[in-house]
């Protein structure tokens, strides 16, 4: 059997691999994606480099179009705007993308200037591409009992959500954490009954010295909120349209 030629060289391309890379050249430059033209010529290990894209951001497709403007001339019958030959393929390799890129940008150029509005040639991309966000009802969380929305998890086990999913909305503002703190509700009689007991606790006055309070070194100091509280804050998760409310108890 013999041989392919160069099959033992580092130079060897399979022919499904030359199809695929004289497909890849054929769709150089469609489509919205920016391409940047690559020499198909095997390098030292015998592979051809795939293509690149660049895409070009918005600052980017301003600073062309200013440029095709500042390179064009308008006719003097038509007063229509048109660049010299070669130019577009010139300001195309400046900036390493197709020549197919910059000829969408300066029609869109012409056209605006024709019509008179003011420049503006921002890509299309935007709100078209990437993964699409699942649509989630926020208030479905105002239906959900207080005492179940006060961790993450428990929110999530409600809405049938992963744990990054409702984090996401955290972070980007879309439902909101509110850390109330438990204060004890003191009634008009509660406060009388306090005052009453710090008065026990004055040292008459004497002639020597004014009334002070005692050291109180016999009384054993213990803040009454660890006999009717199991905490001391609540977290709660609330839509942004929602109002907190403040908790109390006795």
């Amino acid at each position: 059997m013999t041989t392919p030629p160069f099959q033992d060289s580092a130079y060897f391309i399979a022919p499904e691999e030359m199809m695929l890379i004289e497909h890849n050249i054929s769709e150089q430059g469609a489509g919205e994606m920016d391409s940047e033209a690559v020499d198909p010529t095997p390098n030292s290990n015998g592979f051809v480099p795939a293509k690149k894209y660049v895409l070009l951001t918005n600052p980017q497709r301003k600073s062309i179009a200013e440029e095709l403007l500042a390179k064009s001339s308008a006719c003097s019958l038509t007063k229509v705007l048109s660049c010299k030959r070669g130019v577009l393929k010139e300001v195309a390799n400046s900036h390493n993308v197709s020549s197919k890129t910059i000829g969408r940008i300066w029609a869109t150029t012409k056209l605006q200037v024709q019509q008179g509005l003011p420049l503006n040639t921002d890509h299309k991309r935007t709100g078209k591409c990437g993964k699409k966000s699942v649509p989630i009802d926020i208030e479905a969380i105002r239906a959900i009992t207080k005492s179940k929305r006060t961790t993450l998890r428990s929110l999530t086990a409600c809405l049938n959500l992963s744990v990054s999913k409702v984090h996401n909305l955290l972070s980007d503002g879309t439902i909101r954490s509110h850390t109330n703190a438990i204060k004890p509700a003191l009634s008009d009689k509660n406060n009388l009954e306090r005052l009453k007991w710090s008065m026990c606790h004055i040292i008459p006055r004497t002639v020597d010295e004014p009334p002070q309070f005692s050291n109180m070194f016999n009384v054993i100091h213990v803040d009454e909120k660890w006999f009717f509280m199991s905490q001391i804050t609540t977290l709660l998760s609330f839509s942004l349209r929602g109002r907190t409310s403040q908790k109390l108890s006795k």
